[in-house]
């Protein structure tokens, strides 16, 4: 049986693989601002990032922050204050045992325990609320999180009661 010879690649063929290749390799967008758009709950400086921030409540006009924090800056920074907003206004928000030490390059976790609570209308699971963390160095970061029960992943997570946020103000 004779056998065909074997052909050699052709060069326009080999050119489409690697175009191909190439945008595989980079996720198929030409759109590079889709890199500048972290996903909620995230917010991101040159020196401290917000990470995977939620409110979580559970349905009493209370809630918790959920946030891990990371300072990269070459010095230590501290979370000073948190603004919360609804669409029925401010909240009231408590850092209960005061400003919130970040040292650098650590992961700071803000639940389960009661670091930063708040309490006010409009604080309800579905809907999404906007979040100013001042920092004593860092810029302000703001951004717009979503509130959830406490149910799920969410389950471990303390909700003050209302004498427990009364006695934290």
């Amino acid at each position: 049986m004779p056998q065909m010879p074997l052909r050699a690649p052709r060069p326009l063929a080999s050119a489409g693989a690697l175009a191909l290749l190439a945008l595989v390799a980079t996720g198929c967008s030409g759109d590079e601002s889709a890199t500048d758009n972290p996903p909620v709950g995230v917010v991101r400086s040159d020196q401290v990032n917000v990470l995977n921030a939620t409110l979580v409540t559970d349905g009493d006009d209370r809630g918790t922050l959920v946030a891990s924090i990371v300072n990269e800056a070459p010095e230590a920074d501290t979370l000073t204050d948190v603004a919360i907003t609804t669409e029925d206004g401010a909240l009231d928000v408590v850092l209960p045992d005061g400003p919130v030490d970040l040292p650098t390059d650590e992961v700071v976790r803000l639940a389960p325990d009661l670091r930063v609570i708040a309490a006010g209308d409009g604080l309800e699971a579905g809907f999404f609320i906007e979040i100013a963390y001042e920092f004593d160095n860092a810029p302000t970061l703001r951004d717009v999180v979503p509130v959830r029960f406490t149910e799920a992943e969410f389950s471990e997570i303390e909700v003050p009661t209302e004498e427990q946020f009364d006695d934290a103000g």
